[in-house]
């Protein structure tokens, strides 16, 4: 056959079904099919945006790669009824101790019908996750089934992954086994996982799995940022928090917006910050960095304020609303209070008082707008995380800094990400 048609020989008769075991090769045309297919992965990988191919024989051209070589049956069958290892809370803590991120054995899940069961090759890490395992979320798990994975004791960390498909729900239609994605929701600590169809999407083909995996939610937040932020072009951001996840992502997504993007971060992120897109840095460790805008005419502040550092908040609307003109508008993924305690008096503070206090100082003219978001707010998260992957392809996002850590060292990634001082983000291979 020649290489298109190779490319083309459909999923199923390559893997087989969950029921059929697929015969084992001669080993000399297991050793030419090997040869063909790793010369046609040459050629597919000589764009960074794996110009050439079109996606259907690419992602078949990397199953049969993956399946050629192998003597054993490659089924999701396999994994049904075995055990793996998966993290667990049982009681609220300090997730970066021991004694509360633990981890045990337990059933591989099967998915239902609506959902992929990943091999999971990389965990993304989040201030959320911390939050999560601290108790922070135990309110809003009470008052509803739908968030009762984030209140409700035990609990299973990790909200980011990127994986291989390997058994697929009857009901889904996107995926198929062999593929790898990256995916958005919750327990995805442990060495498989099931992610809702919904929520995931097929991963960058020029990004390693820790790449994809530490993408999901901070894309997502900076989704949010765009939206609540329209017209751009030739518009000034400050953006605060500029060299971690969030503003990774943000930076590059403003600057293809054609904004004017003044980077808040460390001097010794400075130069990452730029190479992001950055038109100016602003070192908040060499002095205040508002001084930059301070003192000058109204017309020259900035039309908008990104809060994305972990230790923004009411801090950060502080250190900007005494100066900036009611036109420009602050908008941050923070809570006021940053620790993201979601008791009633923090929830009401946020969703009610301040926002309606804050309207009515606006139309007077004596404050700027405020508004927080969320990812929570994406609705189509499958879609949303499906134009990321094609403007990673494109060369338009990467994701540049990803700290690596393994399993044994996820105590210690989780105390840096506490710390708020990760350059992008953590990631636990698996």
């Amino acid at each position: 056959a020649d290489l298109h048609s190779l490319l083309l020989i459909p999923t199923h008769m390559a893997l087989g079904n969950d029921n059929a075991v697929r015969r084992r090769r001669p080993r000399w045309a297991q050793l030419a099919v090997t040869v063909v297919l790793t010369l046609a992965v040459a050629l597919a990988s000589l764009s960074s945006q794996c110009h050439g191919f079109t996606q259907a024989p690419r992602r078949n051209l990397l199953l049969n790669l993956a399946t050629a070589t192998s003597s054993l049956p490659v089924q999701a069958a396999q994994v049904t009824g075995g055990q793996m290892q998966r993290a667990i809370i049982r009681s609220y803590g300090d997730m970066s101790d021991p004694s509360v991120l633990v981890f045990e054995k337990a059933p591989v899940p099967i998915p239902a019908e609506d959902e992929i069961l990943v091999k999971v090759k990389a965990v993304g890490l989040n201030p959320i996750d911390w939050k999560i395992a601290a108790g922070n979320l135990e309110l809003i798990g009470s008052i509803s089934p739908e968030f009762a994975p984030l209140g409700t004791l035990p609990l299973y960390p990790g909200t980011d992954c990127a994986g291989v498909v390997v058994q697929v729900g009857s009901g889904v239609t996107r995926f198929r086994v062999g593929e790898s994605v990256m995916g958005n929701g919750l327990g995805y600590l442990g060495e498989y996982a099931t992610i809702k169809e919904g929520r995931a999407a097929l991963k960058p083909c020029s990004w390693q799995f820790e790449k994809a995996a530490a993408l999901p939610t901070v894309g997502l937040t900076a989704n949010v940022l765009l939206d609540a932020s329209p017209d751009l072009a030739g518009k000034s951001v400050v953006i605060i928090g500029a060299s971690g996840g969030v503003g990774t992502v943000a930076t590059q997504l403003a600057h293809t917006a054609g904004a004017k993007i003044y980077g808040v971060c460390s001097g010794r992120n400075a130069d990452f910050v730029r190479s992001l897109g950055a038109d100016e840095v602003l070192d908040y460790t060499a002095g205040d960095w508002t001084s930059h805008f301070r003192g000058r005419v109204a017309a020259a502040a900035p039309d908008y304020v990104w809060d994305v550092s972990p230790v923004g908040g009411l801090s950060v609307w502080e250190s900007v609303s005494s100066w900036l003109p009611s036109r420009s508008k602050v908008i941050s993924v923070n809570m006021l209070d940053p620790s993201f305690k979601l008791d009633p008096g923090s929830m009401f503070n946020q969703m009610q008082w301040f926002p309606t206090v804050n309207r009515v100082l606006n139309s007077l003219g004596t404050v700027p707008s405020y508004k927080f978001v969320d990812a929570v707010q994406v609705a189509n998260v499958g879609s949303a995380l499906e134009g990321h992957r094609q403007a990673a392809e494109r060369g338009e996002l990467d994701f540049p800094n990803v700290e690596r850590y393994n399993l044994a060292e996820v105590h210690q990634a989780v105390a840096k990400l506490m710390s708020g001082h990760v350059r992008g983000k953590a990631v636990v291979m698996m």
